[in-house]
């Protein structure tokens, strides 16, 4: 794997995780809104 190979599989993985951590925030402001987490 050369270079640029290499940088465009972290950015898309970062973004990935980007992704998730939006969702996931989401998520748990939805719980909160309903009163499941305090």
């Amino acid at each position: 794997m050369n270079h640029s190979d290499c940088e465009m599989i972290t950015m898309s993985s970062l973004r990935n995780l980007i992704v998730l951590l939006i969702q996931s925030l989401s998520v748990i402001d939805e719980e909160v809104e309903e009163g499941l987490i305090p």
